[in-house]
């Protein structure tokens, strides 16, 4: 982690699973490691900017570092935390069962699209092969294009 400004090192430390964790310590060093900002935020706007951590986290980091905040305390009701966090709930039993490829497939039409594809297209249509969840993805210019038998 460097210092923006003076592009000094303040903290080195090994990558773990694509991860660079943070220390739990931090090193003790001459002088006070400050981060040098040019605007006052609140702790939620030091949670954006770090990507998201616990509210745990940003209180030490900003203890440690003395960053500057305008207010004291962190919400936890950060959108894209609620989002990324939410776990699925898992599918109902259907009883459908396939015993081969092809032999049940699943399609879907999705659109109209906000944005066109390459080709002009704003629907897609989408097969599943339900034994071997095989993916095909078709795009379409208009929802027509599909056939009804």
């Amino acid at each position: 982690m460097k210092d923006r400004i003076t592009r000094a090192i303040l903290l080195k430390g090994e990558c773990e699973d694509g991860v660079y964790p943070f220390p739990e310590h931090l090193p003790s060093t001459k002088q006070n490691i400050i981060a040098y900002v040019h605007e006052c935020t609140t702790p939620d706007g030091w949670h954006q900017r770090f990507g998201h951590p616990s509210s745990k986290l940003i209180n030490h980091l900003i203890q440690a570092f003395s960053l500057t905040t305008n207010k004291n305390g962190h919400s936890s009701l950060c959108t894209s935390c609620s989002q990324n966090k939410a776990h699925r709930q898992t599918f109902s039993t259907h009883g459908l069962t396939s015993t081969t490829p092809i032999e049940l497939i699943y399609m879907d039409v999705w659109g109209p699209s906000h944005d066109f594809g390459i080709n002009g297209s704003k629907y897609y249509v989408i097969f599943v092969d339900h034994y071997t969840k095989y993916i095909w993805l078709y795009p379409m210019t208009h929802k027509s294009n599909v056939q009804t038998s």
